[in-house]
């Protein structure tokens, strides 16, 4: 049974691998990508300028390590250039998670089921074929972690550990609360090296804002966050509640679906922290601990947990190696039936891309067909602007619409406006002709409206 189950779950990876790497050649869909990581790194691309102020994109002072490295491969490779970083990233997470889950339990099976339990969830599945950065976060992260969780820790692995940190924190802030908590659990010794690595981030962020963390502490932040979670969630009762059902919660988020098993992955970590192995120990507590942090951080996303997962599922994969075979085999099998059912969603989900992937719709027209799914997005459904608007006009882009990396040209944005500078063009949505000084000219099927100003 020990072989066949070792089979099966080499079979799915290689599934999801294949549907994933497919997946990154397949037009960006994803809500953030489109808003921010893509369209910031085009616009730097299009306009040398780093810093946009104004509503639509505040994220742009923030540490944008993915978005930098992502630049040359954009201007080389378009969107499928960044969506390859974050899909190598998955698999590098699932080469750390293999090594350090054979060593600790000397068990291909075991190994390939703690692969699979990162790999074959809904949120890590789809995050590699989209241009998010958290999985980019994860692996430095995780190559931090396998360092100070090794057999010998020196000086040395502990400088090493907080460059890995530090280029994590370049890529989210929430990596500041991971610092924290492998330094209290490993070593102090990261943090200076870390800080160092991460502070061009603190300095952008100062010079264009005035706050070295923006947008953390700033009252809007406060206020946008805590709106979706209500007003009573850091109260005492309410934190403990999160906590205790922290394996609920973990099997079914309020957004971004992991997998069947994450809470029972949780549940099988927690008796590690009796271990008599100290590392095995240290590897639960900063999972567990990661999990807390997760509950404190409003809203809750399970995205900002994959740093801990890992760690998670080493602890768990430790206590399934004690138990009595029998007992473990059946554990991994319900594992195996979870990782089969996310392979099933995920080329379930994929069938959207058919169209597209035979040929028989464009690009656009492919957007323009999940444009319902698509709010608020610039589509050039008909090709209007490619082929009959000059490269080189001026176009603004009003705040009716938001994501606008499939915009073909430079632009401006209604949030950075130049006052001072004569338009050409206005792109805009839902916008009345008496509302705009000029000729509307066309207005496209997902109702993009152009006017000649």
């Amino acid at each position: 049974m020990a072989k066949t189950l070792v089979r099966l779950n080499f079979a799915i990876l290689i599934a999801l691998i294949v549907v994933n790497l497919l997946g990154a050649f397949m037009p960006e869909l994803s809500f953030d990508a489109l808003w921010y990581h893509l369209t910031l790194s085009k616009l730097f691309l299009l306009k040398g300028q780093w810093y946009f102020p104004g509503g639509l994109f505040y994220y742009s002072p923030m540490p944008r390590l993915v978005e930098l490295i992502g630049m040359p491969l954009l201007a080389q490779f378009g969107y499928v250039g960044p969506k390859l970083v974050e899909f190598f990233s998955g698999l590098a997470i699932c080469i750390l998670i293999y090594r350090l889950a054979k060593r600790f339990t000397g068990n291909v099976l075991l190994a390939f089921t703690a692969v699979n339990l990162f790999y074959a969830t809904w949120l890590v599945s789809w995050l590699s074929s989209a241009t998010y950065v958290d999985l980019i976060r994860t692996v430095f992260e995780l190559c931090a972690f396998a360092l100070l969780a090794g057999e010998t820790l020196t000086t040395r692995h502990k400088l090493l550990a907080g460059v890995f940190l530090g280029l994590a924190i370049g890529v989210k802030w929430h990596a500041l609360g991971s610092l924290l908590l492998l330094s209290l659990i490993f070593s102090p010794l990261v943090i200076p090296t870390a800080l160092l690595v991460a502070s061009p981030w603190f300095f952008i962020a100062y010079h264009f804002t005035g706050n070295p963390v923006f947008p953390l502490f700033e009252k809007f932040m406060q206020q946008t966050q805590l709106a979706q979670v209500g007003a009573h969630y850091y109260a005492p009762l309410a934190i403990f509640s999160r906590f205790f059902f922290a394996p609920i919660f973990l099997t079914k988020p309020s957004e971004d679906f992991l997998s069947p098993v994450a809470g029972i992955v949780y549940l099988l970590a927690v008796p590690c922290l009796l271990s008599a192995n100290k590392i095995i120990r240290k590897i639960a507590l900063f999972g567990i601990l990661g999990t807390f942090l997760l509950q404190l951080t409003p809203p809750p996303s399970t995205r900002y947990f994959l740093s801990y997962l890992p760690a998670l599922i080493i602890a768990a994969v430790y206590f399934l190696s004690r138990l009595k075979r029998v007992i473990t085999l059946w554990i991994i099998g319900v594992f195996t039936l979870s990782a089969l059912l996310i392979l099933g969603m995920r080329l379930s989900a994929f069938a959207k891309f058919f169209p597209y992937l035979t040929g028989k719709l464009s690009e656009n027209r492919f957007l323009a067909s999940q444009s319902a799914r698509l709010p608020d997005t610039f589509i050039d459904a008909d090709d209007y602007v490619k082929n009959n608007l000059p490269s080189d006009a001026s176009y603004v882009i009003s705040n009716n619409l938001h994501n606008l990396f499939y915009f073909p040209y430079n632009f401006d944005h209604e949030s950075f406006v130049d006052n001072s500078r004569r338009y050409d063009y206005l792109i805009t949505k839902n916008t009345p002709a008496e509302e705009v000084d000029g000729d509307l000219i066309h207005i496209n099927p997902v109702g993009i409206q152009i006017y000649k100003l």
